[in-house]
């Protein structure tokens, strides 16, 4: 391999994790808000 298709994979690379991060933090921001509503329901 040469350097510059090391480099392409290692960019790719971060920007998938970045994406996964990305996605994380939006589901968590949704999600954490909704558990009271649904510890009140429970009760």
């Amino acid at each position: 391999m040469d350097t510059l298709k090391i480099m392409q994979t290692a960019i790719r690379g971060r920007w998938a994790v970045a994406a996964i991060f990305l996605a994380n933090g939006f589901l968590t921001g949704a999600w954490a808000p909704q558990i009271p509503v649904v510890l009140t329901r429970l009760d």
